[in-house]
């Protein structure tokens, strides 16, 4: 929680310095999953997974016409188990055009249940769309890169995002968006994160 509220303080001030609407993604995202699962795959068992819920929020704020910097922050709670992993995120992002841009970004995933610990790097590319005024579609594919302070391994795997958005006025939107993320250890051990996102946009 006290990430969180870190994380709130920080949000607030930098994305005051957007300048564009609320169906551009420099904004303020808050966010709740109505549908989160996990399923983890071990060599040679049988695959365990279990839904829960959620929240959290985004920042996207620009520095300059070709920067942007970000923060996240997302906790889940899984039902019937102890397990609620939390997911912090800061980084920095190459714009190309507004169509598209380069993302890199440092990772912090703790999931003490699973025995994970992580931090490293994501590097994703992110692509935008407006097919229609006030509409959005937008896609993020990326890799990411994380040391387990747990045992000392690490955790590697890939990252997939789809969404679109509504812009209701100049300054608030909605939106829905889908993660998968998998990642793998050294042991071949798969852990498969995917949720659904449906949220509030807000510009400054």
């Amino acid at each position: 929680m006290n990430r969180l509220l870190a994380l709130m303080a920080l949000a607030i001030p930098v994305s005051a310095l957007a300048r564009s609407p609320a169906h551009v993604d420099d904004v303020l995202d808050l966010y709740y999953l109505p549908y989160a699962n996990l399923e983890v795959r071990v060599p040679g068992a049988i695959s365990n997974d279990t839904e829960g819920d959620g929240f959290g929020l985004r920042v996207r704020a620009p520095l300059s016409e070709f920067l942007r910097v970000s923060g996240e922050y997302r906790r889940i709670t899984y039902d019937a188990t102890d397990l609620e992993p939390e997911d912090l995120r800061a980084g920095i992002e190459l714009r190309h055009g507004r169509r598209g841009g380069a993302l890199l970004e440092y990772v912090s995933l703790r999931a003490p249940a699973l025995r994970i610990r992580g931090e490293g790097f994501g590097a994703h590319w992110r692509l935008r769309s407006a097919p229609a005024p006030r509409w959005n579609v937008f896609g993020q594919l990326g890799y990411l890169g994380l040391r387990n302070d747990y045992g000392g391994g690490h955790l590697t795997g890939g990252e997939l995002s789809l969404g679109c958005s509504l812009s209701m006025t100049p300054h608030v939107g909605g939106f829905a968006e889908f993660q998968y993320l998998t990642l793998e250890d050294e042991t071949d051990t798969e852990y498969v994160f995917s949720h659904l996102r449906l949220g509030l946009r807000l510009g400054f």
